[in-house]
């Protein structure tokens, strides 16, 4: 902005006649003092009005090259630049993220042409209104700038970690979260189009973990449509495998989305309350939670028992916290999700589990939380509870090709044995042999129950198996 006045002032004084009298056809808006006589030190009028010109040229020629060699340095991915091994993204990623770049690209390159267009004429006639039209246009290339960069940031902060200290980890956290993918779609009754590219895991400090989902508009991504599902994890959950039921409960998210089933949930869940009695607001919390429930209920079908586990290590907060209740959350209060959880394990054989983490939750807070959850929370919710896991998990659904979720993804007893061999597998160090990735999670938390080693061993052996390394 001091520059544009100085180059106004400077062609104004250029352009003064006798007496301060400024031409009709003066370039350049009149600064404030433009009226002011010239003293006999200033420059001649030509040569001011010509070197403003040539400033104002100047200026405009360096936008244009600012913003085109901006957008040069923007290449395109290469899987090579990010690590070696299974670290790396996958080819499927980079062309994913390349493919969304090369669009932002194109819109900024559109801005650019526009920008160029509006140079010339400004240059060859340096006027207020070719001038403020040639700024205007800068604004615009300055945010696609900002947005084109923003992207392509994105991608290389994410794609940079398989470079750093957790490029194994999350290399593991990728092969948990295909394989959970894979046991899903599997296990579908009908054929369906699979899913590409495959959840990319990353780290970020946060207060927990989260998930973009596939074609989800991400604020970072300038409100593009993300191409592939992001796992955040946080450093916490990192070195502590065994509180891993993330995974399957991010990538739950994802696979809800991906089978289309985010509208049908909640009607089911509403349909069948408001069947069964219960009133507006009972109806409507129940509803509202389907996201969080349907993450939580396919993470116990996906690792068994270890996820409420898991689960538990997330939602046990100090008694004065809870039981509280958001009138427009969309995640169940803390205290009663692992009781909307074990009413699942209790249809897929696993009732004295259930039964025993109920009683230790309940011995971990008593009556007293119980009596502060919201009248409409409080009563019927072990029906209402398990009402909601027959509608997601028990019904035949178009979506699993008429099967149940439970026929499609299936934990049963004989994979907590599973589960329990490759625990002590883990614990000696020797490889688990063929248990699903995502049986780790289970295996690991099974060793530390047991102390079968000590906890860094564990950990170790853990991502050991998962990475070779």
């Amino acid at each position: 902005m001091a520059m544009a006045r100085t180059v106004v002032a400077a062609a104004v004084r250029g352009a003064a006649g006798e007496g301060g009298a400024v031409s009709d056809q003066t370039p350049f808006l009149l600064a404030p003092d433009a009226a002011r006589p010239q003293t006999g030190g200033d420059a001649a009028p030509g040569k001011a009005a010509s070197d403003a010109r040539d400033v104002a040229r100047r200026w405009v020629r360096a936008q244009g090259v600012n913003a085109q060699r901006h957008l040069a340095r923007l290449r395109p991915f290469q899987r090579d630049w990010f690590g070696e091994g299974l670290a790396r993204p996958r080819e499927a990623q980079i062309q994913a993220a390349n493919a969304l770049i090369a669009k932002v690209r194109a819109r900024q390159e559109a801005r650019i042409a526009r920008l160029k267009r509006v140079a010339a004429a400004a240059s060859k006639t340096p006027s207020t209104a070719r001038l403020s039209a040639f700024a205007r246009a800068k604004d615009d290339a300055v945010r696609g700038t900002r947005q084109t960069e923003g992207v392509w940031h994105f991608y290389d902060s994410l794609f940079a970690q398989r470079k750093g200290v957790f490029a194994n980890e999350l290399a593991a956290m990728d092969r948990i979260a295909l394989d959970c993918y894979q046991a899903c779609y599997m296990g579908l009754g009908r054929a369906r189009s699979l899913p590409t590219p495959p959840p990319f895991a990353y780290h970020e400090p946060s207060s927990g973990p989260a998930t973009w989902r596939r074609g989800v508009e991400v604020p970072k991504l300038a409100r593009a449509a993300n191409p592939f599902p992001l796992v955040r994890l946080p450093f916490h959950r990192i070195t502590n495998p065994w509180s891993l039921g993330a995974v399957p409960h991010e990538v739950g998210h994802n696979i809800h989305a991906d089978l289309g089933l985010w509208k049908v949930t909640p009607r089911l869940i509403a349909t069948r309350l408001r069947k069964m009695g219960y009133g507006g607001q009972a109806v409507a919390t129940w509803a509202r939670w389907h996201k969080e429930i349907y993450a939580d209920l396919i993470g116990v079908l996906l690792i068994g028992p270890a996820y409420v586990e898991s689960l538990m290590d997330v939602v046990g907060k100090a008694p004065a916290r809870v039981a509280n209740y958001r009138a427009e959350g969309v995640h169940p209060v803390s205290y009663l999700r692992p009781y909307i959880s074990t009413a699942l394990m209790r249809r897929i054989d696993f009732g004295a589990e259930a039964r025993a983490f109920d009683a230790g939750w309940r011995s971990i807070y008593g009556d007293d939380v119980r009596r502060r959850l919201p009248a409409h929370l409080r009563k019927g919710f072990s029906k209402a509870s398990e009402a909601v896991v027959e509608e997601l998990c028990l019904r035949p659904m178009a979506a699993y090709g008429n099967r149940r979720l439970t026929d499609v993804v299936s934990f049963r007893p004989q994979d907590q044995a599973t589960v329990r061999e490759a625990a002590e597998r883990m614990a000696r160090g020797t490889n688990p042999g063929i248990a699903p990735a995502r049986f780790l999670i289970s295996a690991a938390r099974n060793a530390l129950d047991r102390r079968l080693a000590p906890p860094e061993t564990i950990a170790r052996n853990f991502y050991t198996t998962l990475t070779g390394s």
